[in-house]
């Protein structure tokens, strides 16, 4: 190779202002991307849409009624009914039963969207039959029945069959002179150890009256005598004496003469009369 020929030929560079629809990207100036902004533009929109939903979710679940099944609290806080008293009123009263105690159940539920906790607190069918003076002193004595009390939204108290038919006292003076005082003030002593108990927070009670196994004069009282007080503290009282006496409603008293039951047919009578009392 001569001289001339290994010489670099600065004629042949290329021409950048006749052939740049040409030049490779190798050959381009380097500056900002243009596409950058496009990128940070997107990257707002879809933060600023994601706010915007969360917002208009919160907000359709704050409108939301909070009777839904569905809505926020709507099961958050149980109602707490608490059963007392006879086993009338528990689940030996009727095993095969839909009781009075179920039915009020399935209406205080409001078809599921109600959480509703059923505390069974009756006496054993195979104790004497429930008395008033026996419930005060379990009311007194008994440390896990106290705090049931305490907790309940409502309150059923079931009385039992041994103030109707059991007579206290001496025989000298007629039954009924003896019984219904003596009844009347253990009731009324009931309500208030239920009121020093619960701090005289309010509740629901409800009186169930015991089953009648006859027509008699002592039982009618026992019976209007428990309505008459627990209207005196602002309580319902359903009167079985006048729902049920008939053999379709009472299990015939040779079953059981101690323990007075309804049938189904009673338990529906009752059932009928607390369901149209109603629950708050």
């Amino acid at each position: 190779m001569n001289q001339a020929e290994s010489r670099f030929d600065h004629t042949r560079l290329p021409d950048l202002s006749e052939h740049d629809d040409k030049l490779s990207i190798d050959t381009l100036t380097l500056g900002p991307d243009p596409t950058a902004s496009t990128h940070q533009w997107q990257r707002w929109s879809l933060a600023i849409v994601t706010v915007l939903s969360t917002i208009a979710a919160l907000a359709m679940i704050g409108a939301q009624d909070h009777r839904e099944p569905g809505a926020v609290g709507s099961i958050s806080t149980p109602l707490n009914i608490l059963i007392v008293g006879d086993a009338s009123a528990g689940g030996e009263g009727c095993a095969f039963c839909f009781s009075y105690v179920d039915q009020l159940l399935a209406a205080a539920s409001e078809d599921g969207r109600r959480r509703v906790r059923i505390d069974d607190k009756t006496m054993s069918a195979q104790t004497p039959p429930a008395s008033m003076p026996t419930l005060v002193d379990g009311l007194r004595s008994n440390p896990e029945l106290r705090s049931a009390v305490a907790k309940a939204d409502v309150i059923l108290l079931a009385m039992g069959n041994g103030d109707a038919t059991h007579c206290p006292g001496t025989r000298r003076t007629p039954c009924p002179a003896t019984l219904i005082p003596q009844f009347r003030q253990s009731l009324t002593d009931w309500m208030a150890e239920t009121e020093t108990i619960r701090h005289h927070r309010p509740v629901e009670l409800r009186v169930i009256t015991p089953p009648p196994t006859s027509g008699s004069p002592r039982q009618n009282n026992v019976a209007r005598t428990a309505c008459e007080i627990a209207a005196s503290h602002d309580a319902q009282c359903v009167n079985v004496y006048d729902l049920a006496r008939t053999d379709e409603h009472i299990v015939p008293p040779r079953t059981d003469p101690s323990h007075p039951r309804l049938t189904q047919h009673g338990h529906d009578r009752v059932a009928t009369q607390l369901i149209a009392i109603g629950i708050t």
